[in-house]
């Protein structure tokens, strides 16, 4: 099967939004590592286009204050709704206030980002530890603690059976 009818066909890109759009590079990704190389004249210009594309997607920018961040989704830690504002908490303990609703923000964060309160918005990658009996999220080798709430139970036990 040649590379442009694979993607004509299942794995069409749809630029709805960044999730999407990730989710169906990744399916091509995987599904390019599957493929008969012999039949492609250049197979590593399609590798080397997907890790550009995907890299700067995993970035977002955040508007604060006149100046824009960009950040790497990696070194968000999680996000908390202030009124109509959201605080960013990155991994240097650095904190960026953007004048957006969480709302916006949890529509552009890619998919290990989940929802634990209404206030709260989590990286998964940072979670060490989630103790259902107090509802407690703790990040960062238990230095930071969040809630979780009971509306978003279906987030905790999705990040249990992801982690584990």
């Amino acid at each position: 099967m040649r590379l442009k009818q694979l993607i004509n066909s299942r794995y069409e890109l749809h630029l709805s939004g960044v999730n999407k759009l990730k989710s169906n590079l990744l399916h091509l990704y995987l599904k390019f590592n599957q493929i008969n190389f012999h039949n492609f004249r250049q197979p590593k210009l399609f590798f080397g286009l997907f890790c550009i594309v995907f890299y700067y997607i995993d970035k977002i920018a955040i508007k604060s204050n006149g100046d824009y961040h960009f950040i790497s989704t990696q070194d968000i830690v999680y996000l908390k709704a202030d009124n109509n504002t959201t605080d960013f908490y990155l991994q240097s303990g650095k904190v960026i206030t953007a004048f957006k609703t969480l709302k916006h923000f949890e529509q552009l964060l890619p998919f290990y980002f989940f929802r634990i309160h209404h206030s709260y918005v989590i990286n998964v990658g940072h979670v060490s530890r989630i103790n259902l009996g107090k509802n407690q999220c703790y990040l960062l080798h238990n230095e930071i603690s969040l809630p979780f709430s009971r509306t978003y139970k279906e987030a905790i036990d999705t990040i249990i059976i992801r982690i584990s």
